[in-house]
């Protein structure tokens, strides 16, 4: 019987070759960051390209990560999480920049759920912006009238549906590599998420213009900006606030339009309830209703 040779550990040298050969793969256009400042021999970070459509690729690059790790090196990788949909790039309230929106869209997209950009201004250039980064759709804030909303659809929609700014070499269009860019204007068109935000007095006192405005797939009900707008801040669930977001949300149903909402725990049974598909609360409240609970069984 003849022993069977062990497979020779990996350095981080032949780490740093397999790196590069992933990085060659024309077809790898999804990408992973890893933090590898802990090593004076190389750079700060690598970029592995990963393929959503080549399982084996995304094999290798796992390997990679955990052999990095046993190495002693730090690897930032993100993952989606079970049971959601998508993940809200909050360009507004939020401190992210235009790079770090298509870097969180690629994460985003390698782990199985989409991304959502809310641009800086319902401004035709910032919905641009966003949508060339790559992220699936947008939520656009601020919008009053429906001529507003007419113009965000433009922005974010290709002829003939829109007049958004064509443009084949970015990421939004797979760099415009083996993509005909009939095909790309096609599906773009197809597969965008629009939003449009009724965070506004005026939106509220308009809703019936801005509903009969077309290929707008989620009227989003912003109750924190709407608390402000109507002269109670902060008071999104208390009356007044609280009867003109619903009586809004019934309108949005009415008109057979998909409602949305952002609203804390304890107020999502009532607005499932009431109609809205599409919700969404906040990181630092998730993080703070674990604790909560995690302090509960502690005890």
């Amino acid at each position: 019987m003849t022993k069977q040779k062990k497979k020779p550990v990996e350095n981080s040298q032949q780490i740093a070759s397999k790196i590069a050969d992933l990085m060659v793969d024309k077809k790898a256009l999804d990408i992973q960051i890893l933090d590898v400042r802990g090593l004076t021999t190389l750079t700060d970070f690598f970029i592995i390209c990963t393929s959503e459509s080549q399982p084996q690729t995304r094999a290798i690059s796992d390997h990679i990560q955990e052999t990095m790790k046993k190495d002693g090196i730090n690897v930032w990788h993100i993952e989606g999480y079970e049971h959601l949909d998508w993940v809200l790039l909050d360009c507004e309230h939020g401190s992210l920049s235009l790079s770090e929106v298509e870097n969180l869209a690629i994460a985003a997209r390698s782990a199985g759920i989409h991304s959502i950009a809310r641009p800086r201004t319902n401004s035709p250039a910032e919905i641009t912006a966003v949508l060339d980064r790559g992220v699936t759709g947008v939520q656009v804030p601020h919008i009053t009238t429906g001529k507003e909303a007419q113009l965000a659809i433009d922005a974010a929609l290709f002829h003939p549906l829109g007049s958004r700014s064509l443009a084949i070499g970015t990421r939004a269009s797979e760099y415009g590599i083996n993509v005909e860019t009939s095909d790309y204007v096609s599906e773009s068109n197809n597969a965008t998420v629009i939003a449009l935000q009724i965070e506004d007095k005026e939106a509220v006192d308009n809703i019936d213009d801005i509903l009969d405005t077309e290929n707008v797939d989620i009227f989003f009900v912003g109750p924190s900006d709407l608390s402000e707008s109507l002269g109670y801040p902060g008071k999104a669930w208390q009356t007044p606030v609280r009867e003109i977001i619903f009586e809004t949300v019934e309108k949005i149903c009415a008109k057979r339009r998909i409602p949305g909402i952002a609203a804390p725990p304890n107020m999502l049974p009532e607005m499932v309830g009431l109609g809205c598909q599409y919700i969404y609360t906040h990181v630092n409240t998730v993080l703070s209703e674990g604790v909560k609970q995690f302090k509960v069984m502690d005890n």
